[in-house]
């Protein structure tokens, strides 16, 4: 059984059969939740509580807890881009730890 070789650079999830649409949401919120995870592991190294961290994010439990298992269904893009704003705002009052602009032109 011959390999097929995927010579193709793009969106994983298109190459796993979503629709382009749908790869392209999944693709931002993908990148939204690493940057939002970045944020919350680098504020547990320097010693922050969950409780403080969730505070700074504007968030609840449930949504971290859905952010750290990677539940990308069950949030929205509008939220994940709330919250990396808000990681943004923290960042340029204490410049520390940076969330990427996702947001298009």
């Amino acid at each position: 059984m011959a390999k097929e070789v995927w010579t193709r650079a793009g969106n994983v999830f298109e190459a796993l059969g979503f629709t382009r649409m749908e790869a392209a949401n999944l693709d931002k919120k993908s990148e939204l939740f690493i940057e939002i995870e970045k944020f919350a592991r680098k504020m547990k190294k320097q010693q922050f509580s969950q409780k403080k961290i969730l505070k700074i994010l504007g968030m609840n439990n449930l949504e971290f807890r859905r952010i750290n298992l990677g539940h990308i269904d069950l949030v929205t893009i509008e939220r994940l881009e709330e919250i990396c704003e808000k990681v943004r705002a923290y960042n340029r009052m204490n410049r520390k730890i940076r969330c990427k602009d996702t947001r298009r032109a």
